[in-house]
């Protein structure tokens, strides 16, 4: 009988999926209150995307601070081999990108077709994430599989002008040190 009553009162462990809905809905107080279950934190969608992924694209500051705090692996990878600071500078989501830098996101990780965080910034023409992210030390000299820089990538997306404000924000940074 004991056992009986120590099983009903035990909370059920919950679905791998409900912190990638929680972060897709920014549904912050939600979400603290699961993570103190301690859930399976590699959960994911059906598109392969982890909570950490989901927070980042949509830039949910809250979100990505509570799951790096409870131990979800910043580096972890979807289904196209994308971490979440790749998701972070596909969508322009510079606080995203930083707050995952912070937290020891490796910067020159390759994902799909052998893009780092960097090549993916530049291919979307995201600018300000392409400037934090050489800011924080990417290798702009890595090639993809096409073997294809980062920079070159820039210049076919955006064109010399956005390399040009690249190249001058990193100037600018290094003599302001």
């Amino acid at each position: 009988m004991a056992h009986l009553v120590a099983h009903e009162t035990h909370l059920p462990s919950p679905s791998k999926a409900y912190l990638p809905l929680l972060a897709k809905s920014c549904l912050h107080e939600t979400m603290s209150l699961l993570l103190s279950f301690n859930p399976a934190l590699q959960g994911r969608t059906e598109d392969g995307e982890t909570a950490l992924h989901i927070a980042a694209r949509k830039g949910c500051l809250i979100c990505l601070r509570q799951l790096i705090n409870s131990g979800m692996d910043v580096d972890c990878e979807n289904s196209k081999a994308w971490t979440a600071l790749m998701v972070a500078a596909r969508y322009g989501q510079v606080e995203a990108a930083d707050e995952l830098i912070r937290a020891g996101a490796r910067l020159d990780v390759r994902g799909f077709h052998g893009w780092t965080a960097l090549h993916v910034a530049s291919r979307h023409g995201q600018m300000e994430v392409a400037c934090s992210l050489v800011d924080a030390g990417a290798n702009v000299n890595m090639v993809d599989n096409d073997h294809v820089k980062a920079m070159e990538a820039c210049c076919r997306r955006k064109g010399w002008g956005m390399v040009s404000q690249i190249c001058r924000h990193k100037l600018a940074s290094t003599k302001s040190v």
